[in-house]
């Protein structure tokens, strides 16, 4: 026997044996490692056969088979989630990799792998973990919950390290975020902390999603209207919980005011209805709530304004509300001349106005981040021949107008009802006329004997 034939006896008694520990997330992949080594590897390509078969295990039940044709067999549990990479048994790597790991999965695994005259056995331990959270569901904010990491280890073998992160950051001690071991305590919920949560042992990871409730938006807003406009105050949630009722209430000035949806609709605005309104909103027994202050843009004297051809106008454009640094301007009608112009300030002087200028005057508030409401304004400028109409205030030359309006009103309907009565009477009279006379009965005379 040569020197040659010798040594690959000696390679092909060799049994490698690789006994290893992986942890792997409830719902991930995981990968159970089997390497050949390089010069066992390097035999099974001089081999004469050099086709490959592998076998692995769980407790001593075939998890997936190859055969040395390529014939793969998986167990019934594991179909589509049980596989070993064609593309690389080539290198020698025969692991077997687990898709949507379960906790039923844990276990011894053996792993057996021929190559030619070369022969490899692995051995790997796999151990699930997962995160679970306190209370299960939508959780409202400004609530707590208890996040826990837990490793399917019946033996409790060792203790492990556990570490926590959040869109791939780490989390330390906060004043409202504390850790103790697989246990995470996060308090006082925000927005903020919607989304995954991640924990991490021994390379295994496993991460579950938060679903935070709560009131869309930041807890203080301003809203503008102009009066006689409607508006709407939004206290809408993030999302409309299934499992838990929801109440919503609303109150004005701290004084409850009907409503129950989540969004109060205010149809016909007024001066009155400048206030602070909040919505509270009720889940799981946890209060969130949202303050909207409303203010109320409105242009005295308030219109619409009649204006003779010529003579001086004057707008003032208010707030009710208001708070320090508003910013003011107007805009007038498409048609005028002055539709290029911005007027900038609370107050609209103008010392003669124009036909043109008739249509709508806008009164524009702005704010730092941009304009915050508008509120408009009719003018009706008339030639100057009716002076006479021009000497009156607009709301008097308004009155008079609709006075004259309903007197010729009532003078045509009397008119119509005094025709419709001539023309009833000379009908009935034409009636009568046609009808044929009755004859006169003979008068009969009584005597009266004394």
């Amino acid at each position: 026997m040569d020197l040659d034939t010798a040594a690959l006896l000696l390679l092909s008694a060799l049994c490698t044996v690789s006994a290893d520990r992986v942890i792997g997330g409830v719902g991930g992949t995981v990968t159970l490692p089997c390497h050949m080594r390089r010069d066992l590897l390097e035999a099974a390509h001089h081999s004469k056969f050099p086709a490959t078969s592998i076998h692995w295990k769980r407790y001593n039940r075939t998890v997936v088979r190859v055969t040395p044709g390529g014939i793969t067999y998986t167990v019934q549990s594991a179909i589509s989630r049980a596989a070993v990479p064609q593309s690389a048994i080539q290198s020698g790597v025969f692991s077997l990799q687990l898709k949507n790991v379960k906790e039923e999965d844990s276990g011894i695994y053996q792993g057996t792998a021929h190559y030619g005259d070369s022969k490899l056995v692995c051995t790997v331990t796999l151990r699930t973990m997962k995160v679970s959270q306190s209370q299960s569901g939508l959780l409202p904010e400004n609530g707590a919950v208890i996040l826990t990491c837990a490793v399917n280890d019946p033996k409790k073998s060792h203790p492990y390290s556990y570490h926590w992160s959040r869109g791939g950051a780490s989390i330390f001690q906060l004043d409202r975020i504390s850790k103790s071991g697989p246990t995470l305590y996060i308090r006082r919920l925000s927005q903020a902390d919607r989304g995954e949560w991640t924990c991490e042992v021994e390379g295994g990871r496993a991460s579950l999603t938060l679903r935070v409730l709560g009131v869309s938006g930041p807890p203080r807003i301003s809203r503008y209207s102009a009066v006689g406009s409607q508006v709407t105050l939004p206290c809408d949630v993030t999302e409309v919980p299934a499992e838990w009722p929801l109440t919503v209430q609303w109150s004005k000035d701290s004084d409850s005011i009907r409503g129950d949806n989540q969004v109060l609709t205010l149809p016909h605005v007024t001066p009155e209805d400048a206030a602070t309104y909040r919505c509270d909103v009720t889940y799981r027994g946890q209060l969130m709530s949202r303050s909207i202050t409303l203010k109320v843009i409105q242009v005295f004297p308030p219109g619409p304004t009649f204006a003779k051809e010529g003579s001086s106008l004057r707008l003032a454009c208010n707030v009710t509300g208001a708070a320090e640094g508003e910013l003011y301007d107007w805009t007038g009608p498409l048609n005028s001349t002055r539709h290029q112009d911005v007027i900038k300030g609370a107050q609209l002087n103008l010392p003669a106005v124009h036909r043109e200028d008739s249509g709508i005057w806008v009164c524009s508030v702005h704010g730092k981040n941009g304009i915050l409401g508008k509120a408009e304004h009719w003018l009706y400028v008339h030639a100057a021949q009716t002076a006479e109409f021009g000497s009156l205030s607009s709301w008097q030359t308004y009155i008079v107008f609709l006075l004259c309006l309903f007197l010729i009103l009532g003078l045509m309907v009397i008119a119509g009802i005094s025709i419709q009565n001539r023309r009833r009477r000379r009908s009935h009279l034409a009636i009568l006329a046609t009808l044929p006379r009755l004859p006169t009965p003979p008068q009969k005379t009584i005597s009266v004997d004394d």
